[in-house]
């Protein structure tokens, strides 16, 4: 991938007396979110507006799964407006949604550039668009910053992203199996057939779980509408399987682990950070069955026994992003959201691309108060902050058990 030298975006234009309650997020399609609505004043926010894009997959079959991204960065924007802004700088977020398609990613990011006149795309969670998003930002010199692993295995310059990516998730997968349950000696994988990310995290688990000494015993590429996985589930019990990843959406999971009960088949169930967005989902979990969740935070949330950090994401949720989801894409954006804030004690009184990007590097190491793995960004960005570890929690008898997470590097 080319590096490039970072030029002076666009500066962000605000009047010096501004409106500072913001209207809540309208459609999908594009429109303009502050930080969340009610009454900012005597904040502390007296410096110009900074312009945040979002663009995420709400249409399509991936759209369920990411609709808590969304909920987590219109919280975040709404705390850190009440919260003294970002080094005095109010926060205004505008959304757009990609219709699926990277054609509709390319015209969601060109919105957000050219006409919203955003400084940076933050929270980004898109798997379908990702080929058309990031290379339009690095012409533009726009940083990509997500609190969203797995985005995409092609990192263009200034993209910044706080997990793995997908080849890499899937080698921490085939790690923690080895690492959590060493009596494993056959495993299987399912993954989504619409994502291009689910793929590629299914094939390096694949490699990694043989490199390791592990026999992939069952293979299987599925829909996420399918109404029924039974038939996989079947078909890798009977192939030996002891664990399996599950690639799916919160629904999948559900229908996969209910499947399994049927069946009389408990094996170690590892899945993505997309369950947890309900205790409805979670009640739908038979107790027999035992899932081990992945999350890129330190500190993982859950709705059923959350940490104090998590339930200040959870309170915000509530208070800034009315009707808004809570999930684990929601989550880790509030969490990059904070490592943001941190980093903007080196904002001016106006604010470019290239200041958030310099700001970002200035802070050298950090874990965000021990909420993530220590992460190190460059100027050129285009990594993960050196990140290559993921931790995990474990689902059992419907209650997540939040002691000891473990953290699994893959090597």
């Amino acid at each position: 991938m080319r590096r490039i030298q970072w030029r002076a975006g666009a500066l962000v234009a605000a009047a010096a007396s501004m409106m500072l309650a913001v209207s809540a997020c309208g459609s999908s399609g594009g429109s303009s979110a502050g930080g969340g609505t009610g009454n900012s004043s005597g904040s502390g926010l007296t410096k110009s507006e900074i312009r945040l894009g979002q663009i995420i997959d709400a249409t399509g079959p991936l759209g369920a799964a990411v609709a808590n991204a969304k909920s987590g960065v219109q919280a975040w924007a709404g705390w850190v407006n009440a919260n003294g802004g970002l080094n005095g700088h109010p926060v205004k977020i505008f959304y757009a949604d990609t219709q699926g398609t990277p054609a509709g990613g390319l015209t969601a990011v060109q919105k957000l550039v050219e006409k919203d006149r955003v400084v940076a795309l933050f929270g980004l969670a898109t798997n379908v668009a990702t080929s058309t998003i990031m290379p339009y930002a690095e012409r533009k010199n726009i940083p990509i910053l997500s609190g969203l692993p797995g985005l995409s295995d092609n990192l263009a310059t200034g993209v910044y992203i706080l997990g793995a990516p997908p080849a890499l998730q899937g080698a921490i997968y085939a790690q923690a199996v080895h690492t959590l349950y060493p009596d494993t000696k056959k495993v299987a994988v399912m993954y989504c057939k619409e994502s291009p990310g689910c793929a590629s995290i299914g094939s390096a688990f694949q490699s990694s779980a043989k490199t390791l000494g592990l026999e992939v015993a069952y293979t299987a590429a599925v829909s996420l509408s399918a109404p029924d996985y039974t038939a996989q589930v079947i078909a890798a019990r009977d192939a030996g399987a002891q664990a399996v990843l599950v690639m799916l959406s919160s629904p999948g999971i559900v229908s996969f682990s209910q499947a399994s009960a049927r069946q009389g088949w408990n094996p170690h169930i590892f899945i993505p950070n997309n369950l947890n967005t309900s205790t409805t989902d979670i009640s739908q979990i038979p107790h027999s069955v035992t899932l081990t969740e992945q999350t890129a935070a330190a500190v993982p949330w859950n709705v059923t026994d959350p940490s104090p950090q998590a339930k200040e994401y959870i309170a915000a949720v509530s208070q800034y992003a009315s009707g808004g989801s809570l999930g684990d894409a929601g989550w880790t954006n509030w969490v990059f959201g904070m490592m943001l804030k941190q980093a903007s004690a080196e904002f001016g009184e106006t604010v470019t691309s290239a200041d958030i990007v310099n700001a970002l590097v200035k802070l050298g190491t950090t874990d965000v108060g021990g909420l993530v793995a220590p992460v190190t960004w460059t100027a050129s960005g285009g990594d993960f902050g050196g990140n290559k570890c993921g931790f995990f929690q474990v689902l059992e008898a419907g209650k997540w058990r939040v002691s000891g997470v473990p953290k699994v590097c893959a090597s």
